[in-house]
């Protein structure tokens, strides 16, 4: 086993590392629509660019501004073939009103994969 480096330390809160098979995809193409008060309809698109058969996937998806994170939710991936593109849909609650909402250009997604399929 690798002895501990007293010269690199952990820093203090640092994230756990992300989930191996988190390189091999993309979330984009987001769109935003309003369905009801306090209610909205995000669909997006996750691509693998790998080579490889890719397990269903649960994730949590942010989409953030620079400063802000706008929204946050859970989505099942369902398996992916290789250099497969999947759409996608989500609910999402928000207090926000439709004009209230940021463009899409300004959404930055960003995603944690919590357990993949074995």
């Amino acid at each position: 086993t690798k002895e501990p480096s007293l010269h690199q330390p952990g820093a203090a809160g640092a994230a756990a590392p992300p989930h191996p098979l988190a390189k091999h995809l993309e979330v984009t193409g987001i769109r935003l629509e309003g369905l009801k008060a306090g209610q909205l309809k995000i669909q997006f698109v996750v691509v693998n660019h790998s080579a490889a058969d890719l397990p269903e996937l649960k994730m949590v998806v942010s989409l953030r501004s620079t400063d802000r994170t706008f929204f946050e939710f859970p989505s099942t991936v369902p398996s992916l073939g290789p250099f497969e593109v999947r759409d996608m849909t989500a609910i999402a609650k928000t207090e926000l009103r439709p004009y209230e909402l940021p463009d899409w250009q300004m959404l930055q997604p960003q995603f944690r994969i919590e357990t993949a399929a074995q």
